[in-house]
Parts: structure tokens; C-alpha cells; sequence
């Protein structure tokens, strides 16, 4: 994790991924697109309450999957991750 450059409240999860070019063009498209917003399924393995604040802390996650995200088929409208940010 990494504090966030522009929000000193937020920590950033950073993860490595394989895209075989084998058999997607999945790692062209997102070379040729600058990125693209993805989603991701998290184990948390330790989380906490900060009551001041009233926040969930998630001490500590594992990164478990990971969705690239596209168009909406029917609208054409880009699909917006979960996370503000997110993004490979």
C-alpha cells in the first residue's frame, strides 16, 4: 500500500497482474486505450473500527481477482469502478 498523493486520507493497494498475450488482445487494447478502470475482489484478512472517525479500516487485504472494465453493451456508457481510481 501507498499513501495517496493527493489525498493524505486515502492508502493506495497496489498489485502485479499476468495478461497472457497468448490469447487475449486484453494487453494491446489496454496499451492502446493509457489504462483502463478495473475492479477488484478483496480478502480482507484484518480490518478495524476507528470510532473517532467513524471509519472500517482494512489493515490488511489480498487482492484475490481482478475485472477490467469496459462499455456498458446496451448504453455504450462506460463502466465505473467501485473504487474511485481504480484503474491498470
Amino acid at each position: 500500500m501507498e499513501q495517496d498523493a493527493d489525498n493524505e486520507d486515502r492508502m493506495n493497494v497496489f498489485a502485479k497482474v499476468a495478461i497472457p498475450r497468448q490469447y487475449t488482445d486484453a494487453a494491446e487494447i489496454i496499451e492502446r486505450k493509457g489504462g483502463t478502470a478495473c475492479s477488484v475482489e478483496l480478502a480482507v484478512n484484518e480490518l478495524s473500527w476507528d470510532a473517532n472517525e467513524k471509519t472500517l479500516l482494512l489493515n490488511d487485504v489480498t487482492i484475490m481477482g481482478l475485472t477490467l472494465l469496459g462499455k456498458n453493451p446496451e448504453t455504450g456508457e462506460d463502466v465505473q469502478p467501485g473504487m474511485e481510481n481504480a484503474h491498470i
